[in-house]
């Protein structure tokens, strides 16, 4: 049964073709490899197994031991996420986004680290942007409205302030509500125009309310 299984997630890895997905060692030596890894950095199997994660750095970075830093931030933090360049087998780079998980067994030792790479060139990225641009487009729509609603919200708090000073026989309080509604129409005022140069909204004109001192 777990022969089955295993064959089954090889072969669920294997038909991924849009990130690369490969297995290391602890020492960082390739010991897996699907056929997005193959289609990205241009590597058959028989040819970049037994090859050292390193094969994919530029020379600068090897320089600079960034291999090795990455996997023992991956060991000690229980994984590193990060975008860098890597090199393709012709040796043109691309950018990519790398996410690198330890792997232990039953007894918590390292066996090794699953490699998971995302290309982020252009080309890859046109759908993926698209879509963050409709999700942003969302927010903004949502906060548009949100922020209408309360400007209406205090629009009527301030009409129903002017009711109730009308009704209040106390000179006093009535100077000190006429004083509150004053400086909430201020803010209105003030949070309206904040507002519509954030989120304008073209259906509804500014006017003035006859009989009412707040405006929106």
């Amino acid at each position: 049964m777990l022969a089955d299984q295993t064959a089954l997630v090889d072969l669920l890895v294997d038909s991924v073709v849009d990130y690369a997905i490969f297995a290391l060692d602890p020492h960082g030596v390739i010991v897996s490899w699907n056929l997005g890894a193959e289609r990205m950095k241009g590597w058959p199997p028989n040819e970049i197994l037994g090859r050292h994660v390193s094969t994919f750095y530029s020379p600068e970075d090897i320089r600079a031991h960034k291999p090795s830093a990455e996997l023992e931030a991956a060991e000690s933090e229980g994984g590193f996420k990060g975008v860098g360049w890597r090199v393709r087998k012709d040796e043109s780079r691309f950018l990519a986004e790398v996410a690198m998980t330890p792997l232990r067994d039953a007894q918590g030792n390292l066996v090794g680290f699953a490699d998971v790479t995302r290309d982020l060139t252009p080309g890859n990225l046109a759908e993926g942007m698209s879509t963050a641009r409709a999700v942003i487009a969302e927010r903004e729509r949502i906060g548009g409205e949100l922020a209408w609603t309360a400007i209406h919200s205090l629009f009527a708090v301030g009409l129903s302030l002017q009711a109730l000073n009308a009704s209040l026989a106390d000179e006093k309080t009535r100077d000190r509500l006429a004083k509150a509604v004053d400086d909430l129409d201020r803010v209105i005022s003030e949070l309206r125009s904040a507002i519509y140069r954030r989120h304008p909204q073209p259906v509804e004109e500014v006017r003035e309310r006859r009989g009412a001192r707040l405006w929106w």
